[in-house]
């Protein structure tokens, strides 16, 4: 455990640069999914609960919603590699890391 903790990236751009090759040694399907979920969540104007998260990524390119396209939220979560996080009371899903400008 103390080796793993020593190769861990000491900045923070290290470590989501580390996150974002996590990202990126998924399947197609699953970048796609990540980096929807993380664009929607960025550029929403909003808070969005998990539910409304699900629902926006299962619209499709020709602007149609499908039911059977609504994503798992653990699916979600998965997929984004630690960059996400679901508020358990909330429902609220954010960015890890909050900005402001």
């Amino acid at each position: 455990m103390k080796k793993a903790i020593k190769s861990l990236p000491s900045d923070l751009n290290a470590i989501y640069r580390s996150t974002l090759k996590r990202i990126e040694s998924q399947t197609k399907e699953d970048i796609n999914l990540a980096m929807r979920a993380i664009t929607l969540l960025t550029y929403a104007y909003r808070s969005l609960e998990i539910i409304e998260l699900r629902h926006a990524l299962a619209v499709s390119n020709d602007e149609t919603f499908d039911a059977d396209d609504v994503v798992p939220e653990g699916v979600i979560i998965s997929v984004c590699c630690g960059l996400i996080v679901v508020d358990e009371k909330s429902k609220v899903v954010r960015l890890v890391r909050e900005y402001s400008c």
